[in-house]
């Protein structure tokens, strides 16, 4: 995994995106969001590569892409 996709599978642990999660479905998530990130939001992934930071607009957007992605996931969440 390259350092632009660690970042955003970090910034959901640490956002608290993945609290509500099964522990053992995490890996599972990671998965699948990397490749949701590969497939429809590249252009994030090359800003965040080519600046080498998170900007305020960036986390929003990851923010949006996160609240979307998850409950489609098929991950199972903590009840």
């Amino acid at each position: 995994m390259v350092a632009e996709e660690q970042v955003c599978v970090i910034f959901a642990g640490v956002r608290g995106y993945l609290d509500k999660m099964v522990t053992s479905e995490i890996s599972k998530f990671e998965a699948k969001f990397i490749t949701h990130l590969r497939t429809s939001h590249v252009s994030l992934l090359e800003k965040i590569r080519k600046e080498g930071k998170l900007d305020p607009a960036d986390e929003t957007n990851l923010n949006t892409i996160l609240d979307a992605f998850i409950p489609d996931s098929g991950c199972a969440m903590k009840q």
